[in-house]
């Protein structure tokens, strides 16, 4: 094909072609229809809108740590729209609002951000003209409590709403007679935002059919492509895309048991003239859909789904191959590296290094080993891609045989991007010899397009940069992709690594740790073999902790399982082996605990997530030392005698310093 034939950018084929619906029954192929509601007829849900109240009366805000803030008003105020509330003998600032098209209130816009756990009030009547059985579909962000009328109607402040403001609600029913009657909520903010949002519905009777017949939904696009042969692979975007079908072929995930946002596959499954992408969903996701058309702004609500179909073939050439993740430097010694690449399609890689070139097999995961490196030395490296000209370069440095080094160690980066984003940049410019991950890259690990986003892009520049050592926490979900393309090489689940006058030793503390385990024995065996003068454990779950992931039971020990081997199965081996310190993250706080004997625990869950309040557990540390609610990374030096630590936040200032002697000195 002639090079001046391949488009300048990716060619999107489905364009603006419409999507068609059909129900299939046990006895019946339905017609396709255009619209979702016309192909189920009576299968949708049997429901009316009702007008959302637009005008809500709000009070506040109510500040954690008060009384205020937990006091509720009695029912005589709550079935009223009060003009003033008090509450605590303190009269709560008024703020009249109105929601906005989509049913949304956005107190911390409003009255006041940042906005974790500050709490409103907020009240609005409506009328009814006649005795109904009603719907309301009820979200917010973060926590809520409803009344209606006076009486509790919905709390979730034990769980929280647990999905973005409009990707769920809680639908409640409630009947009702003709007339007025008052809503009253109590809304209190999450690390994200302050808001609330609301749907009503009337049910009508008798119940859908949806309810008793079994069907499946169809949903499809068509779609025209002109030289169909100019394209080497497509890229299908959208979850109806990914799992769904391209002219009858059924979708091959690259990778089992992950999430896709979008997936790549060969062209071959596209022709000239008419294609057509289609997926059908099964009976239980089809009656949730059915439910779901009675949904205006929510995405879902209880078993209701409202389906929106997404879902577009791109046409890629050559031209288009690119580096997707990386590139990341996983392992570095005084004479080797170890660099590993994703790229979009299977294609080769070039790596220039050193005056060598090194090219990979056709694939999407590719890694070098290169060795016969000088010790202490700089190499700018070049990553090309396939035939086309996209291109990656860095510089790796390796480790110097004798002196001083610097270690930078964090935990728990998503899912702030921005704010890792911040931190990975931050760290970038420090260039110490390693920086180690201690688990919680990502959010969720089983969503391929999580990676990408959240982890690998906002740090792009430091993990082309500077090496990276990591083990894996609860959110990286067992994720292939933490295998392929951030695990040590030659390593399983746990690692060894000396840098300096450093011991690194990573976990994966997830494994059965209970002694006489494998990985029990594995810990053991290191740490009776080394003779570094420091020695530095990561393990993702903390052993001694103020943050809410090391909640006790009854017996006043750990609920969660790895933070109970983090403290009796792990901990004793670390204290007998006369460990420097052991790192963690899970808790997204920064805090340093001395328990008797040691070792040292740090826990640094602050490259990026959400920030807990290590304040809100008293007593249950009782080690600690430092502890803070702020995203920071933390800084070693390491030399052959001593030791420092030094624990900086997003602005570069200090917020705790510490130090040790070699093992066995002074």
């Amino acid at each position: 094909m002639n090079p001046m034939d391949e488009p300048a950018t990716p060619t999107d084929l489905t364009g603006d072609a419409p999507w068609q619906y059909r129900v299939v029954t046990d006895e019946q192929i339905g017609p396709w229809c255009a619209t979702l509601r016309t192909a189920l007829g009576n299968l949708c849900a049997a429901t009316e809108p009702l007008p959302w109240p637009t005008q809500w009366r709000v009070f506040g805000p109510l500040r954690p740590g008060t009384a205020a803030h937990d006091a509720v008003p009695p029912e005589q105020v709550l079935s009223t729209l009060p003009d003033q509330l008090l509450l605590d003998g303190h009269r709560l600032a008024r703020h009249d609002l109105t929601v906005d098209a989509a049913h949304r209130l956005d107190f911390a816009d409003a009255i006041e951000r940042p906005c974790k756990h500050l709490a409103a009030f907020a009240f609005s009547a409506f009328t009814l003209s006649e005795s109904a059985t009603v719907r309301l579909h009820l979200g917010c962000d973060y926590w809520m409590t409803w009344w209606l009328n006076g009486r509790p109607l919905f709390d979730n402040t034990a769980t929280g709403n647990g999905a973005a403001l409009m990707a769920r609600a809680t639908p409640v029913d409630v009947r009702l007679e003709a007339g007025g009657h008052v809503l009253a909520a109590k809304i209190i903010g999450g690390s994200g935002g302050w808001a609330m949002a609301g749907e009503m519905r009337r049910l009508r009777l008798p119940a859908a059919a949806s309810e008793t017949i079994a069907f499946r939904i169809g949903y499809r696009r068509s779609f025209h492509v002109n030289r169909a042969g100019q394209f080497d692979w497509i890229m299908l975007s959208g979850e109806d895309a990914v799992l769904g079908q391209l002219n009858a072929r059924p979708a091959e995930l690259p990778i089992a048991g992950l999430r896709y946002a979008r997936r790549y596959a060969s062209a071959d499954a596209l022709h000239d003239g008419v294609n057509t992408l289609d997926r059908e969903l099964d009976s239980v996701q089809s009656r949730a859909a059915a439910e779901g058309t009675a949904l205006q702004y929510f995405a879902a609500s209880g078993t209701a789904k409202r389906l929106a179909p997404s879902g577009t073939v791109t046409g890629l050439t050559q031209a288009h191959a690119a580096i997707r993740a990386g590139p990341v430097i996983t392992d570095i010694g005084t004479h080797h590296a170890h660099l590993s690449v994703r790229t979009n399609v299977p294609v080769p890689v070039t790596l220039r290094i050193a005056g060598r070139m090194l090219i990979s097999n056709v694939a999407c995961f590719h890694s070098w080993h290169v060795t016969e490196l000088s010790p202490g030395a700089a190499y700018r490296y070049t990553l090309s891609v396939g035939t086309s000209l996209a291109e990656r370069c860095g510089e790796l440095r390796t480790l110097p045989e004798d002196g001083e080094l610097k270690l930078i160690v964090c935990a728990d980066a998503g899912p702030l991007p921005k704010t890792w984003e911040r931190n990975a940049a931050r760290i970038r410019d420090e260039r110490p010899a390693v920086f180690v991950f201690v688990g919680d890259l990502v959010g969720s690990g089983r969503s391929d397009a999580a990676w990408d986003d959240d982890f690998f892009s906002p740090a792009h520049d430091l993990l082309a940069n500077v090496p990276c050592l990591s083990v894996p926490g609860n959110h990286d979900e067992d994720s292939p992709l933490y295998a392929l393309l951030l695990r040590p090489p030659g390593t399983t689940r746990h690692w060894s690594r000396r840098i300096g006058a450093a011991q690194l030793i990573g976990l994966d503390g997830a494994d059965d740790w209970s002694p006489g385990s494998d990985a029990h024995r594995w810990l053991n065996e290191s740490l009776t073999a080394c003779d570094a003068p420091f020695v530095f454990v990561f393990n993702h779950y903390g052993a001694w902790t103020s943050g809410p992931h090391l909640r006790t039971g009854p017996d006043g020990e750990p609920v969660e399982a790895a933070c109970r081997a983090a403290r009796h199965f792990i901990l004793p081996v670390l204290r007998q082996h006369g460990v420097t310190a052991v790192f963690s993250g899970h808790d997204h706080i920064y805090e340093r605990s001395h328990p008797p004997g040691g070792p040292v625990c740090v826990v640094t869950g602050g490259a990026g997530a959400y920030l807990y309040d290590p304040e809100k557990n008293p007593g249950q540390n009782p080690y600690s030392v430092v502890r803070r609610a702020c995203h920071h990374h933390c800084v070693l030096r390491v030399s052959a005698t001593r030791c420092t630590l030094d624990v900086r936040d997003l602005e570069g200032h200090s917020i705790d310093q510490a130090s040790w002697p070699m093992r066995g000195g002074d």
